[in-house]
């Protein structure tokens, strides 16, 4: 779970990932309704490569004031999204055979390359 923020919103987004591989995004939107305050309004959900469990996210600001959003999945997917502030867009999704994907980082460099850390064998994978 995240808590990410585009340039050009006023909240921040919360962003999960299920045990049923759902990425979840949920927007900062506190507004009443009835007698009661409501704070979270879903933003989209998607169900991501094979529909197993996300186990490892992580955000960046992208160009056009969008966000990077990366996302891992128990059976060794790794899939890059970009959010505009209303719907996730896939650039690319890559299955990494032999572990499973616990931490991602996206480093700052030239290519943007994201850095994929993994279970069980302690390699670590780089993809931009």
């Amino acid at each position: 779970m995240v808590w990410a923020k585009r340039r050009e919103d006023a909240v921040e987004t919360l962003v999960f990932g299920t045990g049923n591989g759902y990425l979840v995004l949920w927007r900062d939107n506190r507004r009443q309704v009835g007698d009661r305050e409501s704070r979270l309004e879903e933003v989209c959900s998607k169900r991501v490569a094979s529909g197993e469990e996300i186990t490892a996210l992580s955000w960046d600001q992208a160009t056009e004031g969008n966000l990077r959003l990366a996302n891992g999945t128990r059976d060794g997917y790794v899939q890059l999204w970009i959010f505009n502030g209303k719907m996730l867009d896939s650039r690319f999704s890559i299955k990494i055979v032999g572990t499973i994907p616990k931490n991602l980082d996206f480093v700052d460099n030239a290519r943007s390359d994201l850095y994929v850390f993994g279970t069980y064998n302690g390699r670590w994978y780089d993809h931009y």
